[in-house]
């Protein structure tokens, strides 16, 4: 384990590997709850887990699951923070790396450590 961090439970995420983790939802809302949203930019106080919440609440008319995944949707924030869209496509288009890939890599895995199904098709879902 080279490089990781320990969450506030005193558990470790290892950021090069991110499988078989052991954590909570504490894990991710206690985070989500201090983490501004646009990098702390907006014109008024925002936290990823105040966006979060009114994401699932959007999306409760599609199913329980969906409302899950929308509320879980910034999950992988709680360790790597809130970046920019455009700093990421930044460091994409000037580094060719793709954070966006790392962080969906991530978010697998803590909804795997959750418990949480994936939304296999969301063909279906009229949005």
């Amino acid at each position: 384990m080279k490089f990781w961090m320990q969450t506030s439970r005193g558990k470790q995420f290892d950021y090069g590997e991110p499988y078989d983790l052991d954590l909570t939802i504490e894990d991710i809302a206690r985070p989500l709850s201090y983490l501004p949203r646009f990098s702390g930019h907006a014109n008024f106080h925002l936290t990823v887990a105040e966006h979060s919440l009114v994401v699932s609440k959007w999306c409760e008319p599609y199913g329980a699951l969906v409302s899950l995944h929308a509320l879980l949707h910034d999950a992988h924030e709680a360790f790597t923070g809130d970046m920019p869209g455009p700093f990421k496509a930044y460091i994409a288009h000037e580094y060719g790396v793709d954070i966006s890939q790392i962080q969906a890599t991530y978010q697998v895995n803590i909804l795997a450590a959750l418990n949480v199904p994936l939304l296999d098709d969301l063909r279906d879902v009229e949005l």
